[in-house]
């Protein structure tokens, strides 16, 4: 057995609401023609009086009657009912106010590119950006990779890492073992700001990132940042030293992909930036280029 639903308020009919009500909208379009015939001029917020008093002593004049229901005898398609004045002013109102949140929406300006006529929600500068990101990011998970393993800062490998001995007073040495790479913590990317590409090389691996896991002297898991003694990299960061030295690397071998990203060869169409001069190692930096032309981006040093 089935069930009427949404019964008109208006017309008392089924299969609609007071809003999309044909009888509504047929009234309406009577009084317009009829305001268009008789020259009436319909501002914006003008009111009932100020519409259909007008009207009538017009349809009045015209048909030489001064009682407003003889047009009905005269001319039926002319009289307006009361009920049809009251569905076009609803109408009218209706009609208006989509209007209104039309120009609302045109001047309305994104938050995320600073353009109007669109919202955060659905801005297509966004949706490009964060395509461009996730391209980014990609590229940058393989850049890494091809680091690390050439590096051999792999699982196995030994990380000696300066820390304060609350013990002895004084800052003493310490070796960790290399348990594996933690992926989030390269070439992050910032989605939600337009400006938050990361397109820096030397930002992907080496500037405050925390991406090596060890375990430590201790047993206990931690992630240390990528040592600086590696000739895997740019001058910029080549020149410097942090307190973690790679003491002990493990050539040959391969590192952990869970979490890794960089398999998909995402096209990329923003160029990437290097702070470094040169490379600490030409040839390993050659390999780089090519990686990232492979995509169609290019190096450009800063």
């Amino acid at each position: 057995m089935g069930y009427r639903t949404n019964q008109c308020s208006s017309c008392a009919g089924w299969g609609h609401n007071r809003r999309g009500c044909p009888e509504v909208k047929a009234a309406y379009e009577k009084v317009l023609k009829l305001c268009v015939k008789y020259g009436i001029e319909l501002e914006p917020d003008a009111s009932y009086s100020e519409v259909i008093k007008p009207l009538r002593e017009k349809q009045m004049a015209a048909h030489g009657v001064n009682d407003y229901y003889e047009i009905h005898h005269i001319d039926h398609e002319e009289h307006i009912s009361y009920w049809e004045t009251t569905s076009f002013m609803e109408q009218r109102e209706r009609l208006a106010a989509a209007a209104r949140r039309r120009e609302r929406g045109k001047k309305r300006q994104c938050s995320f590119c600073g353009r109007t006529g669109h919202n955060r929600r659905n801005c297509p500068e966004k949706e490009a950006h964060i395509r461009e990101c996730r391209a980014m990011k990609s590229l940058a998970h393989r850049v890494a990779r091809m680091t690390f393993e050439a590096a051999g800062i792999v699982p196995g490998a030994l990380i000696q890492y300066r820390e304060y001995d609350y013990t002895t007073r004084d800052y003493v040495d310490r070796v960790g073992l290399v348990q594996g790479i933690d992926w989030s913590q390269i070439g992050q990317q910032d989605t939600k700001n337009s400006s938050g590409l990361g397109n820096v090389l030397e930002y992907w691996v080496f500037r405050g990132s925390k991406s090596i896991i060890i375990k430590d002297h201790e047993g206990r898991t931690r992630n240390i940042a990528v040592p600086r003694n590696i000739e895997q990299q740019s001058s910029y960061f080549g020149d410097m030293h942090n307190q973690f030295s790679l003491i002990c690397p493990v050539h040959g071998s391969r590192v952990n992909l869970d979490g890794y990203e960089g398999d998909s060869k995402f096209p990329v169409s923003m160029p990437v930036y290097m702070w470094g001069a040169k490379w600490m190692n030409k040839r390993f930096g050659n390999k780089v280029i090519k990686a990232i032309k492979e995509v169609g981006s290019e190096l450009i040093v800063a």
